[in-house]
């Protein structure tokens, strides 16, 4: 199990932090996902590791992959690992 990792932020205008890509100082770009959207990607990972095919779930996971691409730096790979899906005819909205 993870522990949470408290990191004292000030943000303009008590404004929050969305679900997205983050990037800490000159550190690589990470994701950071928001507590209120954690539940769903939990959701669509279990459905997926139990062989559930829940369309819901399976876009919910489209969202989470696509995600986790904007964090990378490497566009090129990203463009071509996105070829490489629908060469597979995974569909994505």
């Amino acid at each position: 199990m993870y522990e949470i990792r408290k990191l004292k932020v000030e943000l303009p205008n008590n404004e929050r932090v969305e679900t997205g890509p983050v990037q800490f100082n000159e550190d690589w770009p990470g994701v950071f996902i928001r507590g209120d959207n954690c539940f769903g990607y939990r959701l669509a990972l279990a459905g997926l590791r139990d062989g559930e095919q829940d369309p819901f779930q399976m876009g919910t996971l489209h969202d989470l992959i696509d995600l986790l691409d904007s964090c990378n730096l490497n566009t090129k790979l990203v463009e071509k690992l996105k070829e490489n899906d629908e060469r597979r005819d995974i569909k994505r909205d």
